[in-house]
This record gives structure tokens, sequence and C-alpha cells, in this order.
């Protein structure tokens, strides 16, 4: 199955930056992504869905869905599983060091509804 194409990922262009951000992570072509020199992450889209395969440790992981016009609670939702992977990758390999927390890959808006979630 082919990976996705610019045009389909133009909506996510925010939670792709959090991606590309992430310590030894790199983009090769758009939409899929490489910790260091191994594969970590691509996407897929097929009619109407689209999803991401990304590594959870050593292994390929399910699916995770990304659908197109996703609100900002799907793509938090779609970050912390990446997040999740990212770190069992670097764990199975060996690096912890460096490895971002959840808040990380947060969103300045996501971040203040979570402190306000806090104070109540």
């Amino acid at each position: 199955m082919g990976h996705a194409r610019t045009g389909d990922l133009r909506d996510v262009a925010k939670v792709l930056a959090r991606i590309r951000a992430l310590p030894g992570v790199t983009e090769r072509s758009p939409g899929i992504f490489y910790i260091r020199s191994t594969s970590f992450l691509h996407f897929h889209t097929k009619a109407d869905r689209r999803w991401a395969d990304a590594k959870a440790g050593n292994d390929w992981g399910s699916e995770i869905p990304l659908p197109f016009r996703a609100g900002e609670k799907a793509k938090a939702v779609f970050l912390r599983e990446v997040l999740a992977r990212y770190r069992l990758c670097e764990m199975s390999a060996g690096r912890t060091a460096g490895v971002p927390s959840n808040s990380a890959l947060e969103s300045g808006r996501a971040k203040k509804r979570r402190a306000a979630q806090r104070e109540r």
C-alpha cells in the first residue's frame, strides 16, 4: 500500500512539526519519519481514511487513526500515542536520556486546558 501524499497531510502540519521536533527524528520524505537510521512512522490513506503505522519498540504496532479534518482532541490523542511509541523505540535501543514527556507534545491550548482541569 502506498504512503500518503503531501496534500493528504496539509491539515496536520502542526502534528508533523511536533513529531519532527523529537530528538533523533528525521523526516526523509513528507510524512515518513525515522529515528536515527531506523524507520519509525509513516502515513497511509485509502478512500476517506488516514492512519499512521508506527513502531512500538522493535515491532510495528497497530494502526493509529488520524482522520481527515481531525479536531484538536483527536490530534492530541494521536500525538500521545506517537510519543508512547517513540519512547518504546528509544528504550528498546537503550536510549532514554532526552526522551520528552507527554507535555512536550501538547499544544499550548491543551496545556492550558489540562492546567484548568487540575485547578478544579
